[in-house]
């Protein structure tokens, strides 16, 4: 059995400051480690609620691409949310709704647990036994942060690797347990449906299991891209979650996949504690139920508004995306270094959460980089959420929105200790 990870090869990015493997970009003086970004979300956390109680709901404006609803109905305080008998009495209703949505057979199981990335790290523990994991991501891409946890946690090798590299070689080298794909990444990078079969035949004929992290691939690849959902190309397994890309449920992972492989992976997810409990269970089932293809379409809509009215007014620096615009923090930093003249003491993971809570702070913006937690991408990334972008007063009030904060944080570049104000709410 493996006992430990090889260390990873140091990458740098574009200002030479080391790139965190697990995260994937670098740590700065101010945002050093897990614990400080969550010093940033309690700070965040306190701005929208103090904005929320001021001027009410409607103030505060979701652009994480989360919905985060809990449709459940009266009549399920008292049946489906009951503790011991609730899930019991609704099985075959969740199952079905789930098997619909994933695109699951007779054959499948499912489970449900507190979060994705639960079910990932449970995944790994579970199915590994000792050997490697093989995470599989678009190009420009990498797996979720909890992929490398979850490998340190079972002590087994994680090989990372691309659509744009030689991943089939790094596939059969490895000899993995676990292949992990992730077609469509927080950031909207995407893995077509053709290497997507071919990632899943190959982690079949290397003796692996496929999972697939569908966390938004599940409703963006069918109803976007026209793409067929992960269980009919043949995966083992397939997990998503219940908040994103138009699923307007609780916070929570649903998987589904080969009956056996989903009672191992829920087992040893009970054992650490991240199942998902009655209440939860009964948010996802109604949320799956309420689901409409609509919802995640009207979002796309609103996000290429949004971009466009950035390209307006930032050229190239909004980048496209399915949902919305994308600014990616070396581009931000750079941006904010050239508007000043001078080089920055910040690193780009720095300077999106910056201008993010100015966002926040200024016109009630809730972006993944203020309320995300720890080890989330560092791109700014815009995805409005039903009434948001109207709440926000439209994509051209949104656009100068970001283009004043860029200019106000730009002026603060080279002085980390009003960035740590910001960022925290006191001086670092």
């Amino acid at each position: 059995m493996f006992s430990q990870r090889p260390a990873p090869a140091v990458h740098h990015d574009a200002f030479g400051h080391a790139i965190d493997p697990t995260v994937g970009y670098a740590r700065g003086t101010l945002l050093r480690a897990s614990e400080d970004e969550s010093r940033r979300l309690a700070h965040c956390e306190r701005l929208a609620t103090v904005r929320w109680r001021a001027q009410g709901a409607a103030a505060v404006r979701i652009f994480t691409g989360n919905r985060r609803n809990y449709p459940v109905q009266a009549s399920d305080l008292g049946s489906v949310c009951e503790e011991w008998l609730g899930p019991a009495l609704a099985a075959d209703e969740f199952r079905n709704a789930a098997l619909a949505h994933l695109g699951g057979g007779a054959a499948h199981g499912v489970g449900l647990l507190n979060r994705t990335s639960a079910g990932l790290i449970a995944a790994i523990h579970a199915l590994c036994d000792g050997r490697p994991v093989v995470a599989l991501s678009p190009a420009g891409g990498r797996a979720h942060a909890s992929v490398a946890r979850g490998a340190a946690l079972a002590g087994v090798p994680l090989v990372e690797a691309t659509q744009d590299g030689p991943w089939q070689a790094q596939l059969q080298g490895a000899r993995p347990a676990l292949v992990l794909m992730t077609p469509v990444t927080s950031n909207l990078d995407l893995i077509d449906d053709a290497t997507l079969q071919q990632m899943i035949d190959g982690a079949h004929r290397a003796g692996a299991v496929a999972l697939v992290d569908d966390a938004y691939g599940a409703r963006v690849r069918p109803v976007l891209l026209d793409g067929t959902p992960a269980l009919r190309l043949g995966a083992d397994l397939v997990i998503t979650n219940g908040d994103k890309a138009g699923l307007h449920g609780p916070r929570a992972g649903l998987l589904a996949g080969r009956d056996a492989l989903v009672r191992r992976t829920m087992s040893r997810a009970s054992e650490w504690g991240l199942e998902a409990r009655a209440p939860l269970f009964a948010g996802v089932l109604r949320a799956l139920q309420a689901f409409a293809p609509e919802h995640l379409r009207s979002e796309a809509a609103h996000g290429a508004a949004l971009r466009a009215a950035l390209v307006e007014r930032l050229g190239d620096l909004a980048e496209p995306s399915l949902l919305g615009p994308i600014l990616r923090e070396e581009a931000v930093l750079g941006e904010l270094a050239a508007r000043a003249g001078r080089w920055p003491a910040i690193v780009p993971c720095e300077a999106t959460a910056a201008l993010s809570v100015l966002l926040l702070r200024d016109h009630g913006i809730v972006t993944a980089n203020t309320h995300g937690q720890p080890g989330a991408s560092a791109a700014l990334r815009l995805k409005p959420v039903g009434t948001a972008l109207a709440d926000a007063g439209g994509p051209g009030a949104v656009a100068q929105a970001v283009a004043d904060a860029l200019d106000q944080l730009s002026a603060w570049v080279d002085q980390p200790r009003l960035i740590a104000g910001l960022l925290f709410g006191e001086a670092a």
